[in-house]
């Protein structure tokens, strides 16, 4: 699972559908959940059902903007009813109020998780927008 996938984001939105691809072509199956954020603008994509892409599957979910977070009630909805049929959740990004859903969902049913930084935890990332992110850790 990732926030978002939009073309305006970099990193780890980029290096996603690589990962994913590879994946298909080794696991019995590879799912990506994400938002439709995109900036101040949404993807043009159908919400809450999978669709195939480059090989895998991708299921979009609407996203809620709370000043530069995104939120999404029902991506983690989904995850709550869902995440018992997967082995592992994969999420990447640290300081993004849409992942913390998936935390709390894969401790209550037991799911292991991975959590990706991608260089969110070095020390230019952390002084960068500092007060958000010391708010995020409490």
């Amino acid at each position: 699972m990732i926030p978002a996938v939009g073309s305006v984001y970099g990193g780890a939105s980029k290096f996603i559908t690589g990962l994913m691809r590879h994946l298909k072509k080794h696991l019995e199956v590879a799912h990506l959940i994400t938002t439709n954020a995109d900036g101040s603008k949404r993807l043009d994509v159908e919400l809450n059902q999978w669709l195939e892409t480059d090989g895998y599957s991708v299921q979009y979910f609407p996203c809620a903007k709370v000043g530069e977070y995104k939120l999404s009630r029902e991506m983690a909805q989904w995850l709550w009813k869902n995440v018992k049929n997967y082995d592992v959740v994969h999420t990447h990004a640290v300081f993004s109020l849409t992942n913390w859903p998936a935390y709390w969902i894969c401790q209550a049913q037991g799911i292991p998780y991975i959590v990706s930084c991608h260089g969110m935890l070095e020390p230019w990332c952390l002084e960068h927008k500092k007060l958000k992110k010391k708010l995020s850790i409490i």
